[in-house]
């Protein structure tokens, strides 16, 4: 502790903990005498991640202390979620599907992000935010004289020095790469931003598609220029945008819009943050994903059924089963029951997996006598957990302020039994918004 206070006082940050060995990892695709087919891990001293925790925490604390992290930013943020940017970037879409507007939402793919952020304007940046003195001279000796050298088979490479972008898995990188975005916002603040990490993706809203193209290609010029001023690569032939729409409104003009010359292309439907999103939200191309990946679970655990103990085979359902239904189910289990319906004869297979029953055995029982929560209830018992842990207030806060959240009691003989208010809604996707979805599964637990 008496050398990092030293370095504190002194805004040093020693030269001994800047050099990382990088060690090339496969892909499992591709050529593998292609090195475009290897992920770089980086490897940084131990005491080195000692210090920068201590800047971390203090850093953090202080951009977090005086709200100078934009509201839209998610990724590397405490008790925010990929769940909760899914969650609202759905919530708004609904909202102007609701009122039969078109939202056209952009999913940009920032290339090498992390690697090419400009240190000169980071430090102008953070400047701008309030970090000086010793502070920002200690941030600037740690951006500073690094160095890396690759290490195969126990050989090293010369040490090279780095003159770009944020420290390869460290600590304090990602934090100093929120900063650098932060003013990702202010390129145009009239339209809606869910961001995560270098995952920008911005949503816009019009009654006419002709309105919306003008607007799109308007914001498209002023990325450009904000990418030319902050350092900042778009790939445009990744980044791609979704008309997202009712299914009584049709696309009637192409949309054509353009950054830097290159056309930018319109798809159907998007991965974002591990979730499909496709034009209606119907989230059937998530669930068939997800089918996929849960029959191969189930196919590899039947192989071994007989072999594996009941408690192997239990922890293997929670750990590769169930963690991926769990994940954004607030998000998709908005989906009608026929679309949900593989995913629950996937989990009555796993349970008579478990229970070494035959194909067409009863598992209704197994569910309750084991607790077992299908899909069609899992997103209830998620709710009625946020909403019963105090740890999780954050989260509870967060549905509320999504769905507007009423609350008033009833009051029969001497019971109190509380009542939210569920609002009416105006099409039949509307019935997946969480301010009525949220207060129907409360008023089904408290009755």
């Amino acid at each position: 502790m008496f050398i990092f206070n030293t370095c504190l006082i002194q805004g040093i940050f020693p030269d001994k903990l800047k050099i990382a060995k990088v060690i090339p990892i496969y892909k499992n695709k591709g050529d593998r005498d292609s090195p475009s087919n290897y992920r770089p891990i980086s490897l940084l001293p131990v005491m080195s991640k000692i210090f920068e925790r201590l800047l971390h925490s203090q850093l953090y604390a202080y951009f977090e202390d005086h709200f100078l992290f934009n509201h839209s930013q998610y990724g590397f943020r405490k008790n925010r979620s990929t769940e909760m940017a899914t969650l609202e970037a759905k919530e708004y879409i609904l909202r102007q599907m609701e009122e039969n507007i078109y939202t056209c939402g952009l999913f940009c793919d920032l290339t090498k992000a992390f690697d090419t952020i400009d240190h000169k304007i980071l430090i102008e940046k953070l400047k701008d935010y309030g970090v000086i003195s010793t502070s920002l001279k200690l941030l600037e000796n740690y951006l500073a004289n690094r160095h890396q050298c690759v290490t195969i088979h126990n050989s090293n490479s010369d040490l090279l020095e780095i003159s770009r972008g944020v420290p390869q898995g460290s600590i304090l990188g990602p934090l100093l790469f929120l900063a650098y975005v932060n003013d990702f916002v202010n390129i145009d603040q009239s339209l809606k931003c869910v961001l995560f990490a270098d995952d920008s993706n911005v949503f816009l809203s019009d009654k006419s598609l002709s309105n919306l193209t003008v607007r799109l290609q308007d914001f498209l010029d002023r990325l450009s220029r904000w990418c030319s001023a902050n350092v900042l690569f778009l790939n445009p032939n990744k980044t791609v945008f979704v008309l997202f729409r009712a299914k009584n409104k049709r696309q009637n003009i192409n949309i054509d819009v353009h950054y830097e010359g290159c056309k930018i292309n319109q798809t159907q439907e998007i991965k974002f943050l591990g979730v499909w999103f496709d034009e209606q939200l119907t989230w059937q191309k998530h669930i068939e994903t997800l089918a996929t990946k849960l029959r191969k679970v189930c196919g590899l655990i039947g192989r071994y059924r007989y072999i594996f103990p009941f408690k192997v085979k239990k922890i293997i359902y929670y750990s590769l089963f169930l963690s991926n239904v769990q994940y954004c189910c607030l998000v998709y289990t908005t989906a009608t029951s026929t679309h949900l319906k593989s995913i629950y004869n996937l989990q009555k297979r796993f349970i008579r997996i478990m229970f070494n029953l035959d194909a067409y055995s009863s598992t209704s029982d197994y569910f309750d006598r084991h607790r077992f929560v299908s899909i069609f209830n899992i997103s209830a018992h998620k709710i009625m957990q946020i909403f019963s842990q105090n740890r999780m207030l954050h989260h509870r806060n967060f549905l509320c302020s999504l769905g507007c959240l009423e609350n008033y009691t009833q009051i029969y003989n001497t019971r109190i039994v509380p009542h939210f208010i569920i609002p009416r809604p105006k099409r039949e996707f509307s019935k997946q918004k969480i301010c009525f979805v949220l207060p129907t599964i409360l008023n089904n637990c408290y009755m």
